[in-house]
């Protein structure tokens, strides 16, 4: 049908004769050397067809549909996008001027620019609904844009017909239902799945699923995770920062730390799931035993999550001690909302109340609350975010009362060797509130941290090496509180 169309509508274009012989012998050639697979060969022929017949949209077209074969999706849009303009011109048939569309869509898809894609597949579906590629892609397009209810149509659809394409459209349908809650018709597809699909990928997905639905019962815990961190730091100097506090002290130091955390997760329903666990923190300096720090965190954690949203809710007593001394207790709660944009970026808000208890100094004992917003962008190979964050602290004692303002950015990317190299960097501006009896001024400090690391995982990911290099520089208006802290740390992370 598609090479009916195509000699239609040919037959329609009108041009002068030499020139659109030679231009559909170029155009020949360009199809003989596309459907061979030498895109090059195809792309110069299909350029050449064009210099000679340049508004032809069946040679744009065909030019697009090679720019996508070689991957070069900015060049296709545009030649396929004049190929459409250029078809409203002549008289061609409505499935020409689907196709087009079509492609157009799929090079959006292609572009991971799923909503812009889905639109369009939609309504081509709708002027051609027996195009079961563009029902497909329709399907997967708001898939992949986290509308799970409304791509589920159109691939049941595609299910239901038992094509060659079935395989894969189930595997989507598949985790669709189960979104929905819908187990048993979940199950089936992931099934179909498993035997019909043809991209293996989707095979070994749709396994993993399944094994994800058999485990998951509800009111039951299935889901258990511990790890042990273990570094060895250099310091150019120590600072109490870890316990929010300003004491340092100007001498290099080495220490040792251990980081272990114990969780277990409780699934109460498809959508909503209980987490809690135990974290404990240790610090051991070689010289300057007063600046060891241990740190007690319990994690309870309440979890929903419906659709492109997923809820949180976390309270997190904490407690505190240097020198095994009682030093900070704090009850942190955290609401955190986060939006799922797509396959890859997400949105996280979230909101922090902190009760403060200092144990050594009661003009401190407080409360403060944060506002955060970060955006995630992640994929196989790197990861980048970025977050903008406020809190204001109030005091027992005015003197440490204070407004801060958090700018945080970085990204991490997989190198050579599966060696994962990270950047980060923070900017901080902190203004005290009451003015200082002695300097007669507000406290004002600016802090720049960056961060580089690189890690590598073992056996499987369950052990991962990572060595890190942490810079401070804290400016102040007041002399006594700037610092320049500069730390290396070499640590083994085992996750059971």
């Amino acid at each position: 049908m598609k090479y009916i169309i195509t000699i239609v509508f040919i037959m329609m274009i009108t041009v002068p004769v030499s020139a659109k012989e030679w231009g559909r012998k170029n155009y020949d050639l360009g199809i003989f050397f596309l459907e061979k697979g030498n895109y090059e060969s195809a792309l110069h022929n299909f350029q050449k067809a064009l210099k000679l017949n340049p508004d032809n949209p069946l040679y744009l077209h065909q030019l697009g549909k090679t720019y996508i074969q070689l991957k070069k999706y900015s060049k296709a849009l545009s030649n396929l996008e004049e190929a459409l303009y250029q078809s409203y011109e002549y008289p061609v048939p409505k499935a020409f001027l689907w196709e087009i569309k079509h492609d157009i869509a799929y090079t959006f898809f292609l572009q991971k620019k799923y909503t812009k894609a889905s639109k369009m597949f939609i309504s081509i579906s709708k002027q051609d609904p027996s195009n079961i590629l563009t029902k497909y892609y329709a399907g997967v397009s708001l898939f992949e844009c986290g509308y799970y209810k409304q791509a589920l149509p159109y691939l049941l659809d595609i299910t239901n017909q038992k094509l060659a394409i079935s395989g894969e459209a189930s595997y989507y349908a598949g985790i669709c239902l189960q979104k929905a809650g819908q187990k048993k018709e979940a199950i089936e597809k992931m099934v179909y799945a498993k035997k019909h699909a043809v991209e293996q990928n989707l095979v070994n997905n749709s396994e993993q699923q399944l094994n994800q639905i058999y485990r998951k019962k509800s009111s039951t815990i299935n889901a258990f995770n511990a790890s042990l961190k273990i570094g060895y730091l250099y310091k150019n100097m120590v600072v109490l920062d870890a316990v929010h506090d300003d004491k340092m002290r100007d001498e290099t130091d080495f220490a040792l730390e251990c980081f272990a955390s114990v969780n277990r997760k409780f699934f109460l329903t498809d959508q909503m799931s209980f987490i809690a666990g135990f974290n404990q923190y240790q610090l051991w300096h070689n010289d300057n035993k007063d600046f060891d720090i241990s740190g007690s965190i319990i994690n309870a954690s309440t979890v929903f999550q419906q659709g492109l949203y997923t809820l949180c809710f976390n309270y997190l007593p904490t407690w505190y001690q240097v020198a095994d001394k009682k030093y900070l207790m704090i009850h942190q709660l955290k609401s955190q909302l986060i939006r799922r944009m797509n396959t890859n970026i997400k949105i996280k808000l979230s909101y922090n109340y902190n009760s403060n208890n200092h144990y050594q100094n009661n003009d401190k004992d407080g409360h403060s609350q944060g506002l955060n917003v970060m955006t995630i962008y992640k994929d196989d190979q790197k990861k980048l975010f970025g977050c903008v964050s406020v809190i204001n602290e109030k005091n027992a004692h005015p003197d440490y009362n204070f407004l801060r303002l958090d700018f945080y950015s970085g990204f991490s990317i997989n190198t050579l060797k599966n060696i994962e190299l990270s950047l980060s960097g923070k900017y901080t501006i902190k203004n005290f509130e009451n003015i200082s009896y002695i300097d007669s001024q507000k406290r004002k400090d600016s802090k720049y941290i960056a961060s580089v690391s690189f890690s590598r995982k073992y056996l499987s990911g369950k052990c991962t090496a990572t060595l890190k290099y942490d810079y401070a520089n804290n400016d102040s208006n007041f002399s006594q509180y700037e610092y320049l802290k500069k730390d290396v740390v070499f640590s083994i992370r085992i996750n059971i």
